[in-house]
């Protein structure tokens, strides 16, 4: 039998219909084109996702911050971008992890943050486990607590690219912000923050790896314009670099005030690892622990970098055990250990230094007695250790060319070096470059009584004289020939805004002037003076309290045998 229906019923079935899918298509919550305009749950967002492409959210009050509550894990199966706006704020509420990567699948993350995750299987991540490929730009990962496993906030065996993010308050039993496993997980960090993250194992050797970042089993992890603040582990206080097949390569970034409880305040290295233009300020160790900023057993290759204040029992500065280690242009100031090696510990292992000053440190360098125990010496400076003598020589070096030593403890004048010279070193401080450094005075005997060697440039990327003898330590004096050259201004400057009741001035060079002066002006440069010091002999000072919501102009002023130089005209503004 067949059965048919009226035309008028039919259209009006069909307009009911059309009625039904129109009110569905604009009834909260709505997926309209990725736009998720529901954020009292996560359902719209939900929706979204199962369909890939870019996800973006209009919640209410555009001027509002939001934060959604996951109900459960995401799995990102599609191609897919989540732009928060810098309004959204994802949570996993203690409970759950926020995404998983699949493998061969991109997930971008942007201008969001992510809260609150938590993982209860082996894989890790609180935040996102990613098999595939994840980018994060502008993204905050805060407040993943300890679930026993690896990587607080990602665990990654794929692809993971930051720029502009924060990891914040992150733990885990390894990794307490990130774990790279594999040679898949390929780390390309740049422009970010990583702060008070935590490796919590506290089993000698065997967890507590990494209190920012953990890589093992041949992760590669390269990271620029990065800061490392307050992260603790049991080892690696900020980075611990596995073995045997991980590398580091790390550059333009600092390590501040991380610690460990047994080795490597700052970074263990147990692989492949090259540092660049980077500072290792003020890290530390707990109870009788060894490298304070550094510690490696592997390969090690330094450039253009300065490890300073650093704490721990031996080695303060750097630990060098059954690995190879290669410092050019360096400098080691201040370095405190209890025992011995403020600057340098080496034992069974090599150690190549090439123009590198150590200065102010507790005990310069300590070279222990064994037959697989190497140190090489060039256009080296040790200074003014604070406690014991300069060099702790147990085994001599195999090799010493043209070094200085301020005390008669290194013997360098068996070896065409010198012994208890006064070296006349500036301050540790800005003098250019991208790192702190120990500028030569005019009148320093490290001023070409170098050798000369394959290193055009000194740790401040200055040219050294090519056909001439270099200098010795980590920065090459640059003469002048009657005036000298304009001072450069560092900071403050370009109208730059200071909310501190004083402005600290920094400038650099030139090295051939032994004082400065400096000059404030309010309002203009003609305006009235605020400032003036003259016989400064650092190129950095502090004014006094500023009025603020002013405009300020500041100037140096070198002088050289009666022929003076000043700068250009700095510009800063002060605001609460």
């Amino acid at each position: 039998m067949k059965c048919f229906v009226h035309s008028k019923y039919l259209i009006a079935a069909i307009t009911t219909l059309f009625g039904f899918l129109f009110m569905l298509s604009t009834a909260a919550p709505v997926r309209a084109g990725g736009v998720i305009l529901d954020c009292d749950n996560d359902s719209a967002f939900s929706s979204a996702l199962a369909s890939g492409g870019e996800v973006t959210f209009n919640c209410g009050n555009a001027n509002l911050d939001a934060t959604i509550a996951l109900s459960s894990t995401k799995t990102i199966s599609l191609h897919t971008t989540i732009d928060g706006g810098g309004k959204i704020t994802l949570s996993g509420s203690f409970s759950s992890r926020l995404f998983v990567v699949n493998s061969g699948i991109h997930l971008t993350l942007k201008n969001i943050s992510l809260i609150n995750g938590y993982n209860s299987d082996g894989n890790g991540g609180g935040a996102v486990y990613n098999t595939g490929t994840l980018a994060l730009d502008n993204v905050t990962i805060q407040n993943m607590p300890d679930s026993g496993f690896n990587g607080g906030a990602i665990s990654t065996v794929g692809s993971l690219n930051i720029a502009n993010s924060t990891f914040f308050n992150n733990k885990a039993l390894n990794g307490g912000a990130i774990y790279a496993n594999g040679s898949g997980a390929i780390i390309s960090i740049s422009a970010s923050r990583f702060e008070e993250n935590k490796a919590t194992g506290t089993v000698q050797n065997t967890n507590g790896f990494g209190g920012a970042i953990y890589a093992k089993n041949g992760g590669q992890v390269n990271i620029g314009d990065t800061l490392f603040y307050k992260n603790t582990a049991n080892d690696g206080g900020a980075l611990y670099i596995g073995s045997p097949n991980e590398t580091l390569n790390l550059q333009t970034s600092e390590l501040r005030e991380n610690s460990a409880r047994h080795l490597g305040g700052a970074l263990l290295n147990g692989s492949t690892s090259s540092l660049t233009d980077v500072t290792i300020d003020n890290n530390s160790l707990t109870g009788i622990s060894s490298g304070g900023g550094i510690f490696n057993y592997a390969n090690l290759t330094l450039l253009r970098v300065t490890l300073s204040n650093n704490k721990g029992y031996n080695g303060a500065g750097i630990v060098n055990y059954l690995g190879t280690a290669n410092l050019t242009n360096v400098t080691l100031s201040g370095n405190l250990a209890i025992a011995y090696g403020g600057g340098i510990d080496n034992y069974k292992a090599t150690m190549n230094l090439t123009n590198v000053t150590l200065n102010g440190n507790s005990h310069g360098i300590l070279n222990q007695t064994n037959p697989d125990t190497h140190l090489n010496l060039k256009n080296v400076i040790i200074a003014n250790s604070k406690t014991g003598d300069n060099c702790d020589f147990n085994q001599q070096p195999d090799t010493s060319e043209n070094n200085l030593s301020s005390d008669a403890s290194c013997n360098f004048s068996s070896s065409g070096g010198q012994d208890s010279v006064k070296i006349k070193l500036g301050k540790l401080e800005t003098n250019g470059g991208k790192t702190l450094t120990h500028r030569l005075l005019p009148g320093s005997p490290a001023i070409d009584n170098g050798t000369s060697v394959n290193n055009p440039k000194d740790q401040r990327e200055v040219a050294r004289p090519q056909g001439a003898a270099f200098d010795v330590g980590a920065v090459e004096f640059v003469p002048c020939a009657g005036t000298p050259t304009k001072p450069m201004l560092l900071s403050p400057k370009g109208g730059v805004v200071v909310t501190t009741p004083q402005a600290t001035l920094d400038w650099a060079g030139p090295d051939c002037v032994k004082t400065f002066s400096v000059i404030v002006r309010r309002d203009s440069k003609t305006g009235p003076i605020v400032f003036s010091k003259s016989n400064i002999k650092t190129t950095q000072v502090k004014t006094p309290n500023l009025a603020v919501d002013h405009k300020y102009f500041w100037q140096v002023k070198s002088c050289l045998g009666g022929n003076c130089v000043s700068s250009i005209w700095g510009k800063f503004r002060t605001q609460n």
